[in-house]
């Protein structure tokens, strides 16, 4: 939330150098550039929430999917590929701690906060 808001202000500060072009016209020049480039980057941002939180969505039902294989095939004493079934559990942790890690950073409006609720496969 606060890259956003840096971004609004950022245009707005570009959008207010360039309303002082009658005092000085290099003003106008570098407050339209830091408008349009707060502003590629505001949209950009904004369009990219949802995208992003659909990502994270995605990857928590993936990561249940495999937390019920695993559980089937220890239910059913299937160990023919542990390996296999071990790589991709760590794969599956390894993707909960790093969107658990970026949901407590500045780039959590990104992440959904689903993701709080989804615990490690052991």
């Amino acid at each position: 939330m606060i890259i956003l808001i840096v971004l609004g202000v950022l245009v707005i500060v570009g959008i207010v150098f360039g309303r002082m072009s009658r005092w000085n016209s290099g003003l106008e020049m570098v407050g339209s550039f830091i408008a349009l480039v707060g502003g590629v980057f505001l949209v950009v941002g904004l369009i990219a929430i949802p995208l992003r939180r659909m990502d994270t969505l995605d990857g928590i039902q993936k990561v249940e999917a495999v937390r019920s294989t695993v559980e089937q095939a220890r239910a059913d004493g299937i160990y023919l590929e542990s390996a296999a079934i071990q790589t991709k559990v760590a794969e599956s942790n390894e993707w909960i701690a790093s969107q658990k890690y970026w949901r407590g950073t500045v780039f959590g409006l990104w992440v959904h906060p689903d993701i709080e609720t989804v615990e490690p496969i052991r």
